[in-house]
């Protein structure tokens, strides 16, 4: 789609949502950004964006990515909560032990969850953003 639209095959692009145009919420207002100067028009049918209206698309635009980011860091946030909740009952996960986490005794009776260190290994060697890698 981004080859045909830099070729000039079509002026007006019309999707459901904005959600369709990008996987990825933090890149959203840049593809916009790189559509317009192609000097392509956007329009979602359930957002109501229209790209004519520029500053009212822009900031829309802007706005989904930072709410779609945010809600990805709670999810993340959730997801590992659970796990390690999962980790310190001894609970199966998809009838599995839950991996990352292994069980530490903290001298008294309880026992905690903490990172294993295969998953802190995995975790570090994973690109951050922007493009820069742990290790940087």
């Amino acid at each position: 789609m981004l080859a045909a639209a830099s070729a000039g095959a079509f002026k007006v692009l019309i999707v459901m949502d904005m959600t369709r145009l990008s996987r990825s919420h933090g890149e959203l207002p840049m593809l916009c950004d790189d559509l317009l100067y192609q000097g392509l028009r956007i329009l979602t049918v359930q957002d109501r964006a229209d790209s004519d209206r520029r500053e009212e698309f822009l900031i829309s635009t802007s706005i989904y990515g930072m709410l779609g980011a945010q809600y990805r860091r709670m999810i993340a946030f959730k997801v590992r909560a659970a796990l390690k909740e999962k980790a310190e009952t001894r609970a199966r996960a998809a009838g599995r032990r839950v991996f990352g986490y292994r069980l530490v005794w903290d001298g008294t009776k309880h026992r905690t969850a903490a990172p294993s260190q295969p998953a802190l290994r995995s975790m570090s060697a994973r690109p951050r953003l922007c493009g820069k890698s742990s290790g940087s």
